[in-house]
């Protein structure tokens, strides 16, 4: 084992129809491992991603074979949930690595070892925090950090014993753990990860200068790198990215000849073949509709939010559940 990195993805069903691009941009990174923990069969052609097949209920087993106590895991989505505590999970697959990892599957990989090279990975024991990408140091510390009660917070018992997502991979919680336990943590984002509001590719948190959004840009994946080109001053510039995030987008339009250089976009990928990118081209693959197109568009996701938060809150107990069904019924029997 030559790699000291080692990225940790587990999912079970039918894989997003980009699989194969997740696999082959993970491939371009041949000095990190990837290990798929799936009950899907994954053709085994890239010499730094293995496979641990193995179905939800045996996962499920092992979880609780691990941590020694029963476990509420009915939904892989719950799964979030746990990605904390795989360095304790599968501590078996990662005995000789220096740092594990959790990741997703709706991503596109760029240059990791660049970007890690360049900001001291090593440095840190958590390098960044979200839940589709996160390095830990493993160490049996780290690998422990889970287990931390902070006052004011559920601890890690009742997050894998209740049903409810607690976003315990990215939220506040590990975050106050780790400033109890002066684990240190990078925090910058160095991601796209793209926003679920709008039709038209941008950035989900605007909070520094490279998730800065433009009305013209275009994302597109060249050679092992993630880029966005944008306009800005009438001149077309370029941007870096570790890997670009599709959250929640699982079925795109495939028109990929090339693996090595495509353009991604809202309505899928599409081979870039070497062209130039002119704002006419990025005005093609990422259209902007406007301010007032986009403000209508967070309005209608706010609004949808604020429905399924509320039904949410409502079926907690026993009488908001059938609160809850008997508006259910009525709304499809008469609509």
């Amino acid at each position: 084992m030559s790699n000291e990195i080692c990225i940790i993805g587990v999912y079970f069903g039918k894989f997003h129809n980009y699989f194969n691009l997740w696999m082959n941009s993970a491939a371009k990174n041949d000095s990190i491992d990837f290990l798929i923990v799936t009950d899907q069969i994954v053709e085994q052609k890239f010499v730094n991603i293995k496979t641990l097949n193995i179905s939800f209920d045996e996962t499920r087993k092992l979880i609780e074979r691990k941590l020694d106590r029963k476990v509420k895991l009915k939904k892989p989505y719950k799964l979030c949930d746990f990605k904390p505590a795989y360095g304790y999970i599968f501590s078996d697959y990662i005995k000789e690595y220096q740092y594990w990892g959790h990741c997703d599957f709706d991503l596109i990989w760029g240059d990791l070892r660049g970007f890690l090279n360049e900001y001291k990975y090593d440095q840190y024991d958590r390098f960044l925090e979200r839940g589709h990408l996160t390095l830990y140091r493993n160490t049996k510390r780290i690998n422990s950090l889970f287990k931390v009660k902070v006052n004011g917070e559920p601890g890690y018992r009742t997050i894998f014993s209740n049903g409810h997502n607690y976003l315990f991979d990215e939220g506040s919680i590990l975050e106050k753990i780790c400033e109890q336990e002066k684990v240190k943590v990078f925090k910058e984002r160095l991601a796209a990860d793209i926003d679920v509001v709008h039709k038209r590719f941008r950035h989900a948190f605007e909070n520094t200068e490279r998730t800065k959004n433009y009305a013209h840009q275009v994302f597109y994946y060249e050679n092992g790198h993630v880029y966005m080109n944008y306009i800005e001053a009438d001149q077309v510039n370029r941007k870096e990215y570790l890997y670009i995030h599709l959250q929640k987008r699982k079925e795109l339009n495939l028109n990929v000849t090339n693996l090595n250089s495509y353009y991604i976009t809202s309505s899928g990928f599409y081979d870039k073949n070497d062209c130039l990118i002119t704002p006419g081209v990025i005005d093609q693959y990422n259209p902007y509709p406007g301010i007032e197109a986009e403000m209508e568009e967070r309005e209608i996701y706010d609004a949808s939010m604020w429905k399924s938060r509320f039904k949410a809150k409502v079926a907690q107990n026993l009488i908001g559940r059938i609160i809850v069904g008997l508006f259910n019924f009525v709304k499809y029997k008469f609509k």
